[in-house]
C-alpha cells in the first residue's frame, strides 16, 4: 500500500543509497594510498636534499675535521639539526592538518550533502598513519645526515678543503 502511493520504506532508501558507503570506503582507501605515495616522495626528497645540503657544507666539515672534531661529535651536530627541523615541521603539521580537514569537510559537506559523522569518517586519517609518516620522515632524515657526514668524513681533510 505504501509503495503504490509513491512512498518508499526506509530499507528501500538505504538500499538505494548503499553506493554512498561504497564511495566513502573508496575515497578513504584512495586517500590513504595517495598519502602514502606522497609520503614516499617527500621522504626521498628529504633524503636527497639533506644529503645535498651536507655535501654543500663540505668545507665546513673539513675545517671541523682539521681542528680535530671526532666523527661522533660531527654526527651529533647534524643529527641535532635534523631533530630541530623535524620538531618545527611537526609543529607546523598540526595546524595544517586541522586546516585541511576543515576545508575538506566544508567543501565535501556542501557538495555531497553528507552527515557530519560521514564527513568525519572520510576526512580523518587514522592516528597510526600520521605517526608512521612522521616517524619515517624522522628516521630517513637521521639516516641521510649520518650517511652524508660519514661519506665526507672518510675523505682526507686536505682533499675536502681543496674541493670545498
Amino acid at each position: 500500500a505504501i509503495h503504490s502511493s509513491g512512498y518508499m520504506l526506509a530499507d528501500d532508501v538505504r538500499a538505494r543509497l548503499s553506493w554512498i558507503n561504497d564511495l566513502t570506503s573508496f575515497v578513504l582507501f584512495f586517500s590513504i594510498v595517495a598519502l602514502m605515495g606522497v609520503a614516499i616522495v617527500v621522504c626521498l626528497t628529504l633524503f636527497i636534499s639533506y644529503a645535498d645540503t651536507i655535501k654543500k657544507r663540505q668545507k665546513e666539515i673539513g675545517v671541523l675535521l682539521a681542528f680535530g672534531i671526532s666523527n661522533l661529535r660531527l654526527n651529533l651536530i647534524f643529527i641535532s639539526e635534523v631533530v630541530i627541523v623535524w620538531l618545527a615541521a611537526c609543529l607546523l603539521l598540526v595546524p595544517a592538518h586541522f586546516g585541511i580537514k576543515y576545508v575538506l569537510k566544508a567543501s565535501m559537506g556542501a557538495t555531497l550533502n553528507l552527515s557530519s559523522e560521514k564527513l568525519e569518517t572520510i576526512v580523518t586519517m587514522p592516528h597510526y598513519t600520521w605517526i608512521g609518516i612522521i616517524s619515517a620522515a624522522f628516521v630517513i632524515a637521521i639516516f641521510a645526515a649520518t650517511f652524508a657526514v660519514r661519506t665526507i668524513s672518510k675523505l682526507k681533510v686536505a682533499n675536502i678543503l681543496r674541493e670545498g
